[in-house]
């Protein structure tokens, strides 16, 4: 059903424990190709090869429940997992049908088919336990927009109470450090007084202050209050230093970490020499 754009019903499940049990009898998969899209076609279009062809000692009765588990119509499927544990229990309690092949089989072959035994008993224990549990509903996502500004918006991140995201964006030229209220739909430039690029917006523990890098006054990281104020600069990069990224704040919110190429750094909230 997925394959053809169609809802999914519990006789999808049926269908999947169908490939289950064919793959464990036989030893090979009911559709093969050599890439996705052949897969798919094979599943729509063709029937698979038939277990007593790949195993002439599989009773034809198993052969029949494992058929109609994999039916290409739902409608010809079990129509609840509860028919099908009905079949396979009644199969499992009466004398099998004699197989295709009346020849004596080895040994071998019987050990194969206690085996499948046994395992089709435990498949009967978990799908009798999980049919009377019932699926949990499947949850429904869905993608929202929280910015619909023109240009490149980048680094989110969530305020620590769920209420604000600070992010990067271009949309008046260079970039800006903003702050979105989710409530109330609009959204705060907080470092428009300056004309350089602002960038990596990180939240202070209590979400009072935000730590992002910028290149202004010389570049390096800087603090400024969460609901907009002076930025002040709490580390001056230096030639070794480079490139600052990924900045976050210690658990305490007395220090603040950050990434360049040649390490890590942490320095005091409120500015000093770094570690």
């Amino acid at each position: 059903e997925q394959a053809r754009g169609e809802e999914a019903d519990p006789r999808a499940d049926i269908w999947s424990f169908g490939v289950v049990l064919y793959e464990m009898i036989s030893g090979e998969l009911p559709f093969k190709g050599d890439y996705e899209q052949a897969v798919l076609y094979a599943i729509l279009h063709e029937d698979p090869e038939s277990l007593t062809g790949l195993r002439p000692e599989v009773p034809l009765e198993l052969e029949r429940i494992v058929n109609k588990a994999m039916a290409r119509s739902r409608d010809d499927r079990y129509q609840d997992i509860d028919e099908m544990l009905l079949a396979l229990k009644s199969f499992g309690e009466k004398p099998a049908a004699p197989p295709l092949s009346q020849t004596r089989l080895k040994a071998g072959g019987k050990l194969l088919i206690g085996g499948f035994l046994a395992a089709f008993l435990l498949l009967l224990g978990l799908g009798y336990f999980y049919s009377r549990q019932g699926a949990p509903e499947p949850r429904i996502l869905r993608t929202l927009p929280v910015t619909t500004a023109p240009g490149l918006e980048e680094n989110p991140t969530w305020s620590p109470d769920g209420t604000r995201i600070a992010y990067t964006s271009d949309q008046i030229g260079n970039f800006d450090i903003w702050v979105r209220q989710i409530s109330a739909g609009q959204s705060a430039n907080l470092t428009g007084d300056n004309k350089s690029n602002d960038s990596d917006p990180a939240w202070s523990p209590d979400g009072e202050w935000l730590a992002f890098a910028s290149e202004r006054d010389g570049g390096g990281v800087f603090v400024m209050p969460a609901l907009g104020g002076i930025p002040r600069q709490v580390f001056a990069p230096t030639e070794a230093s480079g490139f600052i990224a990924k900045i976050g704040w210690s658990p305490d919110g007395a220090k603040i970490a950050f990434a360049v190429p040649s390490g890590l750094y942490v320095v005091p909230a409120g500015g000093g020499k770094p570690a």
